[in-house]
């Protein structure tokens, strides 16, 4: 029993006994917000001291390494450095490894190809990890050009071509520029060694070269046509879609025919004898370079087994 304030007798209420909601609020939903009524204050102090103590923390840590390494660190990297590219083995070996050197490319030039020209830039890719492929355009004084695509593999030296093409007069003054070149690294854990990958791919063996010029070709003797014929063997294990062959002929040290000649469905372990002829003299031959100009790095120019 208790006494109220103004003498009366009543019974204190055990507010436990009423674990009910009134009005949907339960009572010690009630007790715990009374408890954090009085104690936000004290929480909210609590919590400025803790990240007061984190912010101190880490500023410091993050001082002292800036210390530390403008004391020390700068230094020990400055001689790192200069052990670097003093280093024959650790300096300039791996920064010549580590980036592409330019390709090489001889001056633009130009075949007559009856009313047409033929153009073509011989280049040389240099690096022996890297592979590139490119846009490339022959270009005049005048705003004339013509633009094509290409690929160079690691090592590479092939000619960039640009055939019968129509000028308003002879390209005399024809330039060549390379655009949107991008190098592309050969991933040593995919192809671990890429001679023996590219000699794999590019086994072709060419036979039986024999050109006839259209003066001393007694079957063509009215219309002047070139023949130009050879064998061609696929020795590899692999068949492909399409194997483009670049082919030139040479006289009196300048290139004197130029032409691309593409080999279809060509099958592992295929042979194949090729004819090409074409009209006009074109003078004295004395050599033949004909070479597969396919990209083995692309998975799609390969055919599947049936």
């Amino acid at each position: 029993m208790s006494i109220g304030n103004d003498g009366s007798n009543f019974k204190k209420v055990n507010l436990n006994r009423y674990k009910t909601d009134v009005e949907g609020i339960s009572m010690d939903t009630l007790e715990t917000g009374l408890w954090w009524a009085k104690n936000r204050r004290k929480l909210k102090l609590i919590l400025i001291i803790i990240l007061l103590i984190a912010g101190i923390l880490s500023w410091s840590y993050t001082l002292f390494g800036f210390g530390n390494y403008l004391f020390f660190g700068m230094n020990s990297d400055e001689q790192t450095m200069k052990l670097f590219v003093q280093s024959d083995t650790g300096g300039q070996k791996y920064l010549a490894q580590a980036s592409p050197v330019n390709i090489k490319l001889s001056s633009a030039g130009y075949i007559v190809n009856g009313d047409k020209y033929d153009l073509y830039v011989q280049a040389v890719n240099p690096n022996l990890r890297w592979m590139a492929t490119i846009d490339y355009c022959f270009k005049r004084e005048n705003g004339e050009k013509s633009c094509s695509h290409s690929f160079l593999l690691p090592g590479e030296k092939k000619y960039l071509l640009s055939l019968a093409q129509s000028f308003s007069s002879i390209p005399s003054d024809l330039t060549f520029s390379m655009d949107n070149l991008i190098w592309k690294k050969i991933n040593n854990h995919v192809i671990a060694d890429w001679n023996q990958y590219q000699k794999d791919r590019m086994d072709f063996s060419i036979t039986n070269q024999l050109f006839t010029p259209a003066l001393s070709n007694a079957v063509s003797e009215k219309i002047g046509l070139n023949s130009l014929i050879f064998t061609i063997r696929n020795n590899s294990a692999y068949s492909y879609w399409e194997v483009p062959l670049t082919i030139a002929l040479t006289g009196g040290g300048r290139i004197v025919y130029l032409n691309r000649y593409p080999i279809t469905d060509f099958l592992s372990h295929d042979t194949r004898d090729i004819k090409i002829t074409w009209p006009g003299a074109i003078g004295e031959v004395t050599g033949i370079s004909i070479a597969p100009d396919l990209n083995i790095s692309e998975q799609g120019i390969y055919k599947q087994p049936q």
